[in-house]
């Protein structure tokens, strides 16, 4: 949970670097050069929370997210039924 809380801090941070870029910017797939420190620090948050939940989608941003979006959803069921 530390590293994660660290790794998400780091990507805050990397965007301060880039003071005037938008969001939509910053998360364009075609910028991502030119934004170093950012992508950087996404990469290791990757790895951090592939580490956390014991999966490896080799950064696969799309998967880690569809997988943390079925824990929760099943997180949910199980909170419902009790």
């Amino acid at each position: 949970r530390v590293k994660v809380e660290q790794c998400a801090q780091a990507v805050l941070d990397a965007r301060t670097v880039y003071q005037g870029a938008s969001l939509a910017d910053l998360y364009d797939p075609d910028n991502e050069w030119l934004y170093p420190k950012l992508s950087q620090a996404h990469r290791a948050l990757d790895k951090a929370v592939e580490e956390a939940y014991g999966v490896n989608f080799g950064g696969d941003e799309q998967k880690i997210v569809a997988h943390l979006f079925e824990l929760y959803e099943t997180k949910m069921r199980e909170l419902r039924q009790t």
